[in-house]
């Protein structure tokens, strides 16, 4: 009797040791295997942070009484997954989720080129964009005009005023070369600009060859297209000789000092003007007269000229520019042989951009010394004076017609020189010379790189002793790059 208790009794106890094991399984096991797997997916979930969190508890509960007979065999079945080795490397994020914010960018480098110059040109823009290092392109301007002076008409008739041509090669990643030709009234040839840069940093690169004189804005940045009055400023045309181009070397470059706001140079070293600033032309000093034609020529005295343009651009759509021109501009040795005393022209100008919203106001002033002379400084200008102030304002722009978007601009310019700043010395009456003119219009662009402009021009002009004299014109006109 009792083996057959003993029996029963131990075959119950292995049978209830098994029943609690696999209670423990379904209770304790199965349960905690469910909540890790949870865990997981909640930690693959969230995005860029690492899996460390949220490690499943241990599992230290319920566990069963030792037995010291009979002792059930482990089982390697139900049993839980171990917890995910801890890392910190980023979970990849899935397709279509929100990542995390991407690291900052650096600011782009300063762009050493003037807007609006030599290398802001459209053709520049197609040929880099579809990754040739060559390009031919240039612009074109024409017009209509009907004047009237001191009360009398010359009529209506056309003018082809010029066809320029841009040349642009990018011989190397760090150099580049540029080519302007300007045929003038259909009938007169220039080269405005053959130069080579060497782009070796953003602040300093180097430029030889020729190249647009820095002085004032307009020098720099003087294509039609660009403007939507037709006339170029008197200031820039009858006191700066633009276009002014000469030969020579000389450096540039751009810093960015803050977010925005950026500072600009560019400083040459050059043939300069020549003897025709000083009886050139019967009228009097005249600064135009003093470039030379034959660019290839040497210079007539031998001694260079300097110039020089800085540039601030600001964040909030205003640019500032300060250049300034010195030089002699005389012939005063001949085979070695001093004949004159050095005669130097000195310019200094400013000129500024503002820019806000359809708004667009624009202006440059310069200022002329001329060493002339005594016998001849009643006849001939020491000092000069000119300034220009131009406004325009789109009062329209959308799809028009067959143009995607077209744009309505309203123009105004004021301008003013005076060549001869002093007075007689018989009468002691302020010598004339003087020119001021007034110009309203309306223009269209149907792209942005056309202008079909119409305009109204009132000129009043003073001789050297004040006589006065009037003129007005209407224009109608197109320019435009190709």
């Amino acid at each position: 009797m009792r083996n057959l208790y003993t029996s029963t009794f131990g075959h119950e106890t292995r049978f209830a040791a098994c029943l609690g094991a696999l209670w423990l399984t379904l209770v304790v096991a199965v349960p905690a295997r469910a909540q890790l797997t949870q865990l997981v997916h909640d930690a693959i979930a969230q995005k860029g942070k690492p899996t460390t969190t949220h490690k499943p508890a241990p599992t230290t509960t319920h566990k069963p009484a030792p037995t010291t007979t009979n002792k059930p065999a482990p089982t390697t079945t139900h049993k839980p997954a171990p917890a995910p080795a801890p890392t910190t490397k980023p979970v990849e994020p899935k397709k279509g989720r929100p990542t995390l914010k991407a690291p900052t960018k650096p600011a782009p480098k300063p762009n050493p080129d003037l807007r609006g110059g030599i290398y802001d040109r459209p053709y520049i823009y197609r040929t880099e964009k579809k990754g040739f290092g060559f390009a031919i392109g240039g612009y074109t301007e024409m017009l209509g005009r009907y004047s009237v002076i001191d009360g009398v008409s010359d009529g209506f008739h056309f003018e082809a005023r010029r066809l320029n041509l841009f040349i642009y090669s990018k011989l190397a990643h760090f150099m580049r070369l540029t080519a302007e030709v300007e045929l003038a009234h259909g009938t007169k040839v220039t080269l405005q600009t053959a130069l080579l840069d060497i782009l070796i940093l953003p602040y300093i690169n180097v430029r030889a060859g020729i190249f647009l004189v820095p002085i004032g804005r307009f020098n720099l940045s003087h294509d039609a297209p660009r403007y939507d009055i037709i006339d170029r400023p008197l200031v820039a045309t009858k006191l700066i000789p633009s276009t002014y181009a000469d030969v020579g070397v000389g450096i540039f470059g751009a810093f960015r000092l803050t977010s925005g706001f950026t500072f600009s140079y560019e400083i040459y070293v050059h043939n300069g003007l020549g003897p025709g600033v000083v009886g050139g032309s019967a009228e009097g000093t005249r600064l135009v007269e003093g470039r030379t034609e034959n660019l290839f020529a040497l210079n007539p005295n031998g001694s260079p000229a300097i110039s020089g343009r800085l540039g601030f651009r600001f964040p909030f759509g205003v640019e500032l520019g300060l250049s300034g021109y010195t030089g002699i501009y005389n012939a005063y040795t001949v085979k070695g042989f001093t004949v004159d005393g050095k005669r130097r022209l000195s310019i200094v100008a400013f000129d500024f951009i503002v820019v806000w919203r359809a708004l667009t106001v624009r202006g440059e002033a310069a200022y002329a010394l001329i060493s002339v002379p005594e016998s001849l400084r009643e006849l001939y200008a020491t000092r000069q004076f000119g300034a220009y102030v131009d406004v325009s304002w789109t009062f329209w722009a959308g799809k028009l017609w067959f143009t995607k978007l077209s744009k309505f601009n309203i123009i105004a310019r004021g301008d003013w020189i005076d060549l001869n700043i002093g007075k007689h010395k018989t009468t002691g009456q302020d010598i004339g010379d003087e020119n001021l003119r007034i110009t309203v219009g309306v223009a269209w662009r149907p792209v942005s790189q056309t202008s079909i402009r119409l305009a109204y021009q009132q000129n009043w002009l003073f001789d050297a002793i004040k006589n006065r004299g009037r003129s007005s014109a209407v224009q109608l006109g197109v320019a435009t790059y190709f």
